[in-house]
């Protein structure tokens, strides 16, 4: 059976999880602060905020567990579609965090 498309891209907004986020440079050093930083930006007015967002990441270990959750729900959408005969690649694309979602699209275009 044929089908009407021939990949599926969860698009989501991503959040911290270990190593830098690669969207600033140099890299500020906590995951939280990247994450945070990279969506409000790095001006003076921001500032407060961005520590105060970061804050409650590290209090919960400076990390989010959203991208495994994501990742693991395209893993699963994937295994089902193969037992349906469906064989497409299900790729995953974060807003705001590695596999950011510009460089999937780059990549499921090439």
């Amino acid at each position: 059976m044929a089908t009407p498309f021939d990949s599926v891209l969860f698009a989501a907004f991503g959040g911290p999880t270990p190593g830098c986020c690669r969207r600033l440079e140099p890299c500020p050093g906590s995951e939280a602060l990247c994450f945070v930083q990279g969506i409000v930006g790095n001006r003076a007015e921001t500032h407060a905020r961005i520590v105060e967002v970061a804050t409650h990441y590290q209090r919960l270990g400076g990390f989010s567990p959203f991208n495994e959750l994501t990742l693991q729900q395209a893993a699963t959408v994937e295994q089902l579609l193969h037992k349906r005969g469906v064989h497409v690649p299900v790729h995953v694309g974060m807003r705001h965090w590695p596999p950011l979602l510009k460089e999937v699209l780059r990549h499921m275009t090439d």
